[in-house]
């Protein structure tokens, strides 16, 4: 079985005596199997979990176009004379598909923890995904039989969606064109307005639309003149022509991109204003 990571011991409740060594190791295993020990019946077992909390980790650089987003599963030992039969603890994270089982090393029955009430740990790497709920379940091994009480602890997280900060970064967000900010300029010369801007590599198509609108920020209630869709084939940067009537004033830019799945808080619709100028250089558009 792939030995998933390590886990370190991080909070202290009292703070005397020498500081325990005692460290987690997490191993992920099979979809839906279960710890040996469950099978049979122990002599003693060891208090159930303290504590159990999850959150949201900071974002990890992998050197990959986007970093990943996990959560931070965090659990509490109560230091007692159980310990000594303490010999794992066991994570569950429903949709999540495999869970964990975690050996202390040393073992609590090799550790000076005198003067500690209870120890807490915490399990990372677990990928999150945005706007989605985390049921997580963590027991002490050994545990009683099957139809008995697990004594399990329980709790649930709800990970933001894609208006977060944070979670925005995402790849599933950034597929959605979360991130998606257009440097737009144009070119205003002998009715035709010439228009190059960022294009995203997760969305391909563009329709591209020219209007007189008063309004700085939309064309809506505006008139359209011409509208063009453009495939950028993958392209970070385009450009295409739109033919223009009438005079300069007014005139805006709208593009709109077909990011697939996309998500009500990332904004689809891109408005600018048009810069008239004599001598038709180009001037950059504030989207």
């Amino acid at each position: 079985m792939k030995i998933l990571m390590f886990i370190s011991l991080f909070t202290l409740v009292t703070a005397c005596g020498s500081y325990p060594q005692t460290v987690a190791i997490c191993e992920k295993r099979l979809e839906e199997s279960v710890p040996e020990e469950w099978m049979f019946e122990a002599d003693a077992r060891p208090s159930n979990l303290a504590a159990l909390n999850v959150s949201l980790a900071e974002p990890e650089d992998t050197h990959e176009d986007q970093p990943k987003l996990a959560l931070t599963i965090s659990w509490a030992i109560s230091i007692d004379q159980s310990n000594d039969h303490l010999v794992g603890t066991w994570i569950s994270i429903l949709g999540h598909g495999n869970p964990f089982r975690c050996q202390y090393q040393p073992p609590f029955n090799e550790t000076d923890t005198t003067g500690y009430e209870q120890l807490w740990f915490n399990l990372t790497g677990v990928e999150a995904e945005p706007e989605k709920t985390y049921y997580v379940s963590g027991y002490n091994i050994p545990m009683p039989v099957i139809g008995d009480d697990s004594g399990s602890k329980d709790t649930q997280f709800q990970t933001p969606g894609c208006s977060d900060k944070t979670m925005m970064h995402h790849d599933s967000c950034v597929r959605k064109g979360c991130l998606w900010d257009p440097n737009v300029t144009s070119i205003h010369s002998k009715n035709q307005v010439e228009v190059s801007f960022t294009s995203s590599k997760y969305s391909t198509e563009y329709i591209i639309r020219l209007c007189r609108s008063k309004s700085e920020l939309e064309c809506t209630g505006g008139e359209y003149i011409s509208k063009v869709t453009t495939f950028t084939d993958g392209e970070s940067r385009w450009m295409t022509t739109l033919n223009s009537t009438g005079p300069c004033d007014f005139l805006h830019i709208e593009i709109v991109p077909t990011f697939p799945g996309w998500h009500p808080y990332c904004a689809r619709t891109r408005t600018a204003k048009v810069h008239c100028t004599p001598t038709g250089k180009y001037h950059k558009i504030m989207s």
